[in-house]
């Protein structure tokens, strides 16, 4: 296991990147993470009028997702967009399985593809640990955003 604080620095820069993904690609995102003391800290970015679909039911059948989640809402993403998507999502799903790894604790990512509408999942849960009820992580900041300091760009 990494020391407690480098993995506290690599959640925190994941953190501004899920809220840079789902600003700029204007689509639901959403991370947790697990820290030292196993307490789960989440961010999510989320539209207005979006939701997200039942997680539980989605880890449990490995990355399946009901496409139909948000498609009332799913709105016209432009080119920019799609392409914030399409370069930053990979590298967010990589790192945040890396964070879980490295840091020998409970990671995932969940976002929608605003080309396709389908979720993508990322989980890393370590040996001998299982997932809380992630529906239940997600419900008490439905109401709340959590607004996270952006650098200015030099």
């Amino acid at each position: 296991m990494q020391h407690p604080a480098a993995v506290k620095k690599c959640g925190l820069a994941l953190e501004r990147s899920i809220r840079r993904l789902g600003e700029g690609g204007n689509i639901p995102v959403l991370f947790a993470c697990q820290d030292a003391s196993s307490l789960w800290h989440v961010t999510q970015h989320r539209p207005a009028g979006m939701t997200f679909p039942d997680l539980n039911a989605m880890v449990l059948k490995n990355e399946e997702a009901d496409i139909r989640v948000n498609q009332g809402a799913f709105r016209y993403h432009d080119k920019k967009q799609k392409e914030c998507v399409r370069k930053r999502a990979p590298s967010i799903r990589a790192k945040t399985l890396r964070l879980g790894q490295v840091g020998d604790i409970g990671a995932l990512v969940l976002y929608q593809n605003p080309s396709t509408g389908a979720w993508h999942l990322s989980v890393h849960c370590p040996a001998g640990m299982s997932l809380p009820d992630l529906n239940a992580l997600v419900e008490p900041r439905r109401a709340k955003e959590i607004e996270l300091p952006i650098r200015a760009k030099l």
